[in-house]
């Protein structure tokens, strides 16, 4: 199938959103803007570039990230600010019936 614009920017559409509009979420971020209660804890599951828990954690919450892709993951590793808040794993889930592509 032909690339989309989000396939040729590497982002989602989500996280373009967020990009352009992160002082002011949209009403699919409006459950998560709100100050998080201790303990809470966010799975991103295909972080990607980590837009997204870059926003949980402003916003208080202990995020685990998932993303299969080792460039990405040491790409958020070098931006995202440490924190015991957030755990990164480099990960692929999967039900083993295709072959593995990071």
């Amino acid at each position: 199938s032909p690339a989309t614009v989000w396939d040729l920017l590497g982002i989602t559409p989500t996280q373009a959103r967020y990009m352009l509009f992160h002082d002011h979420p949209s009403a699919e971020y409006a459950p998560f803007a709100q100050q998080a209660t201790e303990g809470e804890l966010v799975l991103d599951l295909g972080m990607s570039g980590g837009m997204d828990v870059a926003f949980y954690l402003r916003h208080g919450y202990r995020v685990i990230a998932v993303e299969a892709n080792v460039n990405a993951v040491e790409k958020a590793r070098k931006e995202l600010p440490e924190s015991n808040m957030l755990e990164i794993l480099n990960a692929a889930i999967t039900d083993g019936s295709t072959p593995e592509v990071t």
